[in-house]
């Protein structure tokens, strides 16, 4: 049906634009977080402290994606069908990969729609009604102190032994809306950029895993090595390092 392939063309020129401009259709990030040397036990056992942690502090979001999948299954609309099939394969797929090192990062989306799906399936109640239960379960959910309930003063650098971090909590004394609106807040006073800086009076070769905002302050006259492959593709076709955190796969560099 040419509904089908008109839908589809997005993603087909897509395909066919990142195979000639970037050498192949996969985004060198994916090949640098998924195409790891680590054991299929391993990325399962990743996965599982994930969802735990998320069981700890994000209560309310794991409740709504496993309704939402619910709901969804035995629902009669097969669109709600789909959508929790979606949902299920997503939580597959992420035991697949061992999920991620920042909180929420891979759920975000799908409890999004794992909300939509609950609304639209419980018919028992208005849809006002639904609604209403969502956002009373986003706000009490305990990531709302890290989030929408944090102070302009927030932050958290603390890493569980999982490798699970509250990435937000750690940037935002630097980053965040309300510090810079304040003009507390700086980012060329991060500890990274003024790393960057520094080096930047002396060029060479620097291997350094914050391709961001190092390299930003460093400048063009420096090079760098990216361990963790992001940006360099050929680092991102070699086995990575055993010991590693989720979602950061460190590669051993050649000489």
């Amino acid at each position: 049906d040419w509904k089908w392939i008109a839908a589809a063309m997005p993603a087909i020129l897509w395909l066919i634009f990142a195979t000639f401009y970037f050498g192949s259709p996969i985004p060198n990030t994916a090949l640098a977080k998924i195409a790891t040397s680590l054991s299929v036990s391993t990325k399962f056992h990743m996965a599982v402290e994930y969802f735990l942690w998320h069981f700890h502090n994000d209560l309310a979001s794991v409740i709504l994606l496993a309704a939402g999948i619910g709901l969804g299954i035995y629902s009669r609309d097969m669109r709600l069908r789909l959508l929790a099939v979606g949902l299920t394969l997503w939580i597959v797929y992420l035991f697949f990969i061992g999920a991620d090192y920042m909180q929420g990062r891979f759920l975000s989306a799908v409890v999004v729609i794992a909300g939509c799906v609950v609304i639209i399936a419980a018919k028992s109640l208005p849809r006002a009604s639904s609604l209403t239960l969502c956002k009373l379960a986003a706000i009490a959910s305990p990531a709302s102190a890290m989030t929408i309930a944090a102070s302009s003063d927030y932050y958290n650098p603390k890493i569980a032994n999982s490798g699970i971090s509250d990435e937000r909590g750690y940037y935002y004394p630097w980053l965040g809306l309300m510090p810079v609106l304040e003009m507390h807040g700086n980012w060329q006073t991060f500890p990274w950029f003024k790393t960057g800086e520094h080096v930047a009076r002396t060029p060479g070769e620097y291997v350094n895993c914050a391709i961001g905002m190092f390299s930003y302050g460093a400048g063009p006259r420096i090079t760098i090595i990216d361990p963790y492959a992001l940006a360099d593709a050929f680092l991102a076709r070699l086995p990575s390092r055993k010991s590693v955190r989720p979602g950061h796969y460190e590669r051993n560099v050649p000489y």
